[in-house]
Formats: structure tokens, C-alpha cells, sequence
């Protein structure tokens, strides 16, 4: 397993020469809580989990992407299920996308580790404001005065596994490929949602207890566009203070920085440095997440026949 790890990661690069914009927004540490890509993760670990995220894109730039993230979800350990919720809202320029899913996730031994399934379903709720627009003629009929909105089914597919020492991933989000079209008219279709495709996989390299290294990767498509890719490197010091750094591709470099705080909170920050043609135009984009996680036992009946693990 690892040699196919190292050999997506060396030939990623001669895959991709152009980068395309993505509905879904991005993060940069995105390790912190795998649900906010593959709703298989949820329930995968012995912890109640909950993450805040805030992210500000291509500052600078007015009107860029502003999108704030949050992510409740456990197991329920004696029917190896998990259940939880996401929310998430982007806004960019006259733009607004709200999302609120409900997770669950069924998982199984297998092997050396635990294999999962997992969906999510839930709405969609896109606006658009016309009075955020700098329009040209101050009386523009094609333009409405009012706020626009329309809200949407969604549905997202994944699958998981992982063990101690390595984890791969794929999940569909955005299944349900609703139109964008919100004078509701029933025009022809002129934008609706796309499927983004992710491909997560990554190692957990310890060196000894007090230090590890953990070189992961992400492969993003959407229909039409080629695809976009991360690869990260991430070392990880008593357990408490982890630091790293990030290529997407065609965008940016990233750097990361994180600590444990009283043995539950973890605190990350992110700056990604523009890479791409936007770079005289932009300071680049900051990412803050906050995690909250409470360690949860097994089942009595289940703590000498089945130890768990954790890996942060």
C-alpha cells in the first residue's frame, strides 16, 4: 500500500498543467476533520468530534470567497454507525451558499483496519443580490432589484478506510445535479451543480512516540475540468505541536501551524501564498479551524477484544 502512496505522489505533478474553478470551497486543513470532503469519516473514531472553520480567499481582491464551516458527529459505537451534521456558508461577491447535510456512516473490520461507508443528505440554499452589483446603468431591466434565491436538494457518497498507519478515501459530493437558475421561469438550463470527486490517501510514519511525519494527498475533479491536486506533508511533535506545508496545484503553497490545547481543543491557522496569475492581486488566504474532541470508550464488551486507536 504504500508503494502505490508513492507512486501517485511522484507522478501527480506530470498529471496536471491548468487549474479550474470548483463549486465546493476549498481548505486547506482539511485533516483536521476528513468529513468536511467524505462523509464516511463520520463516526470513524472513538471521539465526539466538532469543527469551526473560517477561510478567506485571495485577500485583497474584493468580492473573493469568504466561507465559514462547522461539523458536529460521533459514533454510536454498539451499532458501528456514525451520525452527524455539517454547515457550511460561502459567500462570494453577490453570491451566497448555504449548506446543511446530515451525515450517517456504517463501518466494518476488515483486515488490519476499518472500512466505511458513508452518505449525506440534505439542502441547498443559493442567493444572489442584486444590490451588491457595481452596475454600469443605473436602471438595468435584465437585473432584478430584489434578492434571488433557490433552495436544493443534495446528496453525497464516500467511502473510507484507514488503519494505523495509512487511510484512503473517495467521495462524490453534490450527487444531485440541481439548476442554478434562479428567476425559477423554468428556462433552459443555463448553470447547475456539478459532481466533485475527491481521492484522499495518506501515511502515518512515526518516527518514534514523540515524533511522526504524515505525507498525504488530494485529487479533486469535476466533469469537464481537469483535475486539481494537494500534496502535503505534515510532522507532528509529542503529539502536541504540528506544523507543515502544502502544494495545490497551479494556485498555491501553503503553510500550516497547530497545537493541542488542554488534551481536546486543537487550534490550526493556514496561509496559502498565491502561486497563480492572481499573485500581483492578491495577499494570499487564511484559513483558522478550531476542533473540539472528546474520547468516548467502547463498549464494555468490546475493550479487550477490540482496541482502538486515534491518530490526530
Amino acid at each position: 500500500m504504500r508503494k502505490i502512496f508513492y507512486i501517485i505522489l511522484i507522478a501527480l505533478p506530470a498529471l496536471v498543467n491548468k487549474l479550474y474553478a470548483q463549486q465546493l470551497p476549498t481548505f486547506t486543513e482539511y485533516f483536521f476533520d476528513k468529513a468536511i470532503i467524505n462523509p464516511a469519516f463520520v463516526g470513524t473514531q472513538p471521539y465526539f468530534s466538532s469543527t469551526l472553520a473560517y477561510r478567506s480567499m485571495f485577500n485583497g481582491i474584493e468580492g473573493a470567497p469568504v466561507t465559514q464551516f462547522l461539523s458536529v458527529h460521533g459514533p454510536w459505537q454498539i451499532k458501528n454507525v456514525g451520525i452527524g451534521l455539517n454547515a457550511i456558508n460561502d459567500n462570494t461577491g453577490p453570491l451566497n451558499t448555504t449548506k446543511i447535510n446530515g451525515m450517517f456512516s456504517y463501518y466494518i473490520g476488515l483486515g488490519k483496519g476499518r472500512l466505511s461507508l458513508g452518505i449525506s443528505l440534505g439542502v441547498i440554499n443559493y442567493s444572489l443580490n442584486y444590490s451588491n452589483l457595481i452596475r454600469t446603468d443605473a436602471i438595468d431591466a435584465a437585473l432584478s432589484d430584489n434578492k434571488l434565491s433557490r433552495i436544493s436538494p443534495d446528496a453525497s457518497f464516500g467511502i473510507f478506510y484507514q488503519t494505523k498507519n495509512y487511510f484512503i478515501g473517495y467521495s462524490a459530493m453534490q450527487l444531485i445535479k440541481s439548476s442554478l437558475d434562479l428567476t425559477k421561469q423554468n428556462r433552459p438550463v443555463i448553470a447547475q451543480l456539478y459532481t466533485h470527486n475527491f481521492i484522499t490517501g495518506g501515511l502515518n510514519l512515526g518516527l518514534n512516540d514523540k515524533l511522526r511525519f504524515e505525507p498525504s494527498f488530494l485529487i479533486k475533479t469535476v466533469s469537464a475540468s481537469p483535475l486539481q491536486y494537494d500534496i502535503n506533508l505534515r510532522t507532528l511533535a509529542l503529539n502536541t505541536i504540528g506544523a507543515g506545508i502544502s502544494v495545490r496545484s497551479g494556485e498555491s503553497v501553503c503553510g500550516m501551524i497547530d497545537v493541542l490545547i488542554k488534551e481536546q481543543f486543537r487550534l490550526g491557522l493556514a496561509y496559502d501564498k498565491i502561486i497563480s496569475g492572481l499573485s500581483p492581486y492578491s495577499k494570499g488566504s487564511v484559513e483558522i479551524m478550531l476542533s473540539y474532541r472528546k474520547k468516548l470508550l467502547p463498549p464494555a464488551r468490546q475493550r479487550e477484544m477490540h482496541p482502538r486507536y486515534y491518530v490526530f
